[in-house]
């Protein structure tokens, strides 16, 4: 028995072997048509792709005529030279409002009083330049403030309720004086009613240029106005600090003035109104206002008889006109700021 068993295995694992063989070989084939078969796929499509792009254009309907596209092209360049045109106009325009700019500002300079500050004040007829220029001289005014009060000896706005209200003539020159008008007191009012009572004052003359500036209403922060009032152009504005509650009013009056008629006598007026709340009912008015001794048209301060007569006064000596200029400093005040605002 031990002797035949191994013949026994001998068939068994040769039939084992061959299908074993023959399955791998049917996987073999297998394999080889799925690869020829997709190999077959992608001829294919290479092949019309290639037929594809070898075959003649049929229609040429994406292509333009060559009329259209020079009509184009022409179009094209009058829209670059219709550009480059109003970038010229541009550029022109921004150069005379520079030009107009320098001129204003080399024409102001700070405020220093007692000494003469000032110089002529000029506007040009440009729009723009205009507009900057109304908004240089005002903000100028208005940085100068705390400046321009110290340096006029003001009192603190929290100094003790007492009533400052004088005029200072500086007479160092005769034919050439200047006149300080200082004024401060206590309110009792809110700042919104003060602001409101000095706004209206301030409100008298035709407006002129109220087109260069948007529309402003009572809740702004900062008033435009340039009036014609008898014998002067003023240029006001108003600035408010919302943070301390502090408003500031400006003026400065224009000398020339191309677009409007010139004003054959005048003087230079720089005025400054400063409202600080002391309390919810209470006001502290601070008012500085530095005028000139005239001048004509070219400049030439009058003499002093014509300076005392213009201010309805005989100048026989000029203690007496210094006298004259207090009391009507003093009428002035009352007029202004003591009966409207007690």
């Amino acid at each position: 028995m031990s002797a035949t068993a191994p013949a026994a295995t001998k068939p068994k694992r040769k039939r084992v072997r061959l299908e074993y063989n023959r399955q791998k070989q049917k996987e073999y084939r297998d394999r080889d048509k799925a690869e020829i078969s997709e190999l077959q796929k992608t001829f294919n499509r290479l092949q019309a792709v290639f037929h594809a792009a070898a075959a003649p254009t049929r229609s040429t309907t994406s292509l333009l005529p060559w009329r259209q596209v020079a009509l184009a092209m022409l179009s094209a360049c009058r829209d670059a030279s219709s550009q480059n045109a109003r970038l010229r106009v541009d550029q022109e325009m921004q150069q005379t409002v520079l030009h107009d700019l320098l001129t204003t500002m080399h024409i102001e300079c700070p405020p220093t009083a007692p000494t003469f500050t000032w110089r002529n004040v000029t506007l040009t007829v440009n729009p723009d330049s205009r507009r900057m220029a109304f908004d240089w001289i005002t903000t100028h005014l208005f940085h100068n403030t705390d400046i321009i009060f110290q340096r006029c000896q003001f009192p603190s706005a929290l100094a003790p309720s007492e009533v400052l209200n004088d005029c200072l003539v500086d007479a160092t020159d005769p034919d050439a004086m200047q006149y300080i008008l200082r004024y401060q007191r206590v309110v009792h009012a809110p700042l919104v009613r003060v602001a409101a009572s000095v706004r209206a004052m301030e409100a008298s003359g035709d407006a002129i240029d109220s087109q260069l500036w948007p529309t402003q209403d009572a809740n702004s922060e900062c008033h435009f106005r340039y009036a014609r009032r008898p014998g002067v152009y003023d240029l006001s504005r108003e600035f408010q600090d919302v943070i301390s509650g502090r408003h500031v009013m400006v003026t400065q009056n224009i000398h020339d003035d191309p677009t409007l008629a010139p004003i054959p006598i005048q003087r230079n007026r720089m005025s400054w109104v400063v409202l600080e709340p002391r309390g919810e009912h209470t006001t502290c008015l601070r008012l500085l206002s530095i005028q000139s001794h005239h001048f004509d048209q070219t400049g030439a301060f009058l003499a002093l008889d014509d300076e005392a007569r213009r201010w309805g006064c005989d100048a026989q000596h000029l203690h007496g006109f210094v006298q004259h200029m207090n009391a009507v400093t003093h009428r002035y005040i009352a007029d202004q700021f003591t009966t409207g605002l007690t």
